[in-house]
């Protein structure tokens, strides 16, 4: 016979009448006292319940402890060892329902893991066939269209959630634009700015020649460092050179593409510097500095056919947008090299909207993307939907350039139909000023605002400076020999770097300020 609760032979066996179990008499009324109930089988037991064995040969109890002898330290210790045994049973107790517990827990996670997915799988199915019917009815997504949808509120949950970011994106994006216009609202033009004066004195102040190979000739994209020392070149020869101003020599080429450069920027955080390019190989490519030099550190492969003709680095310098000629616009992060969104073709429009340009707003809130027909859309790019639509003319062509205004208020949009320069004002949503080439001058290729946004540079088969706001022509540059393709203003706008078909980097500036 061996006790219930501590598997030994008991001294003092009794027991239990509802159970049958038997157990060692001191154990289980101190087990009693404390619980009220049968530790084996967990019904409720009492002292009553209790009927005690008779055993042969009768143990003779021993004498109180008192602790003066050895029998008494015995005693004791065995106490000790009765309290260890009625903790380590209540330990095992709460063991065995713990586990109980945990496994039911887990059959609940499993449960509701099958519900998400099979409504995710009912979800997916009914945006199919909303898909089919729509293309079955030529509907279109309209502002009238969606009201509709959402008298059913899980359409228009839907609708809202479909191109939703992350909340640290969006909240790193409202963050870093709440910053930039608060600053922009209080800052101005900085002292040793370039002034009118000092663009009507711009003439050649250096030339470097016979960048990128003659075969295919042309530099289509240049970059400045914000340092105004190192300088970006892309050409259709595929590569990417970084020059360094200061050392007069080229330090890097940078390769990988394996069809022409369309368009490259700095991407300069924290002291970290990379380069972000484009190409019509269907790629932007991200290229850092390491020990052994610079290399291509990751990718985002365009998800159709098509070229990637733009990419701009946003605000943040951390998320970079890009667009192609498959009618697709996406944003990708930077350090995690991923592609958070990839916006498709506008459902309902039919035409060439191939995009051929793009520019980031300085706050990074809203971008605006420029097509082969001619429209200019501006985007809000939290929520991936139009904010505004500019058109002026099909006639107009292919918008093959767009500029943001350092201020924020105007986007100048070349145009290569009809040979000129559409300024829109963003608060009144329509065209300020329309510059057109004169006759014999080939049509406009690029634009740029300075960083003070008191200028305009247009190129085209030379350069040409207006004054914002009244738009007078400031300045004529004309010792390039090829098709103007890629500007970018350096120091504080005294400065102007302009790239051709000529392969070579011509630096504009006044005689007193170079």
């Amino acid at each position: 016979m061996f006790c219930a609760i501590s598997g030994e032979p008991p001294q003092q066996p009794v027991v239990s009448v509802k159970s049958g179990h038997l157990f060692e008499k001191r154990l289980i009324e101190k087990y009693l006292n404390e619980n009220g109930k049968d530790p084996i089988s967990g019904d409720s037991l009492t002292a009553d319940d209790l009927v005690q064995l008779k055993i042969e040969p009768t143990n003779v109890p021993p004498r109180p402890p008192t602790l003066t002898s050895v029998p008494s330290l015995l005693s004791t210790l065995q106490s000790e060892w009765d309290s260890l045994v009625l903790e380590t049973h209540s330990l095992r107790e709460q063991y065995v329902n713990g586990r109980k517990d945990l496994a039911h827990a887990l059959y609940q996670v499993d449960a509701a893991h099958r519900v998400i997915a099979r409504l995710m799988v009912e979800r997916d199915q009914a945006r199919e066939a909303l898909s089919n019917i729509n293309a079955a009815t030529g509907a279109a997504t309209t502002d009238s269209s969606h009201a509709a949808q959402t008298e059913n509120g899980d359409v228009e949950m839907q609708e809202e959630t479909k191109h939703a970011l992350p909340l640290h994106v969006t909240a790193n994006i409202d963050t870093v634009a709440a910053a930039l216009t608060a600053e922009r609202k209080k800052r101005k033009v900085a002292e040793g700015s370039a002034t009118a004066a000092t663009i009507r004195a711009f003439g050649v102040h250096d030339t470097l020649t016979s960048f990128h190979s003659a075969s295919p000739a042309g530099v289509n994209a240049v970059g400045l460092s914000t340092a105004n020392n190192l300088l970006l070149t892309g050409g259709n020869d595929k590569h990417v050179q970084l020059y360094d101003r200061d050392a007069g020599k080229t330090i890097a080429t940078l390769k990988g593409h394996t069809k022409k450069v369309n368009a490259l920027q700095w991407r300069e955080k924290e002291g970290c510097k990379t380069v972000v390019v484009s190409g019509g190989d269907k790629r932007v490519r991200v290229y850092g500095e390491e020990e052994k030099g610079w290399k291509m550190i990751g990718e985002f492969k365009n998800r159709s056919s098509g070229e990637v003709t733009g990419v701009k680095v946003h605000p943040t310098q951390q998320y970079a947008v890009s667009v192609g000629t498959n009618q697709t616009w996406s944003l990708h992060d930077l350090d995690t090299l991923e592609t958070l969104l990839d916006i498709g073709p506008v459902e309902g429009e039919k035409g060439d909207f191939e995009y051929t340009a793009l520019d980031v707003h300085p706050d990074g809130g809203i971008f605006a993307t420029g097509t082969q027909a001619g429209l200019v859309r501006v985007w809000d790019l939290k929520s991936a939907k139009m904010a505004a639509n500019f058109q002026v003319s099909s006639s107009h062509g292919a918008v093959s350039s767009l500029s943001f205004s350092e201020n924020g208020y105007y986007l100048a949009a070349a145009y290569t139909g009809s040979a000129s320069v559409e300024v829109f004002d963003l608060r009144k949503l329509k065209s300020v000023h329309t510059y057109t080439a004169d006759e014999g001058q080939s049509a406009p290729t690029v634009v740029a605002f300075d960083p003070t946004a008191q200028f305009l540079a247009v190129g085209g088969s030379d350069v040409r400076i207006l004054a914002n706001k009244t738009w007078e022509q400031l300045a004529r540059l004309e010792d390039n020999t090829g098709e103007i393709e890629s500007l970018v203003w350096g120091n504080a706008g005294k400065e102007l770097i302009a790239t051709g078909m000529d392969r070579a980097v011509r630096v504009y500036s006044a005689s007193d300020s170079a």
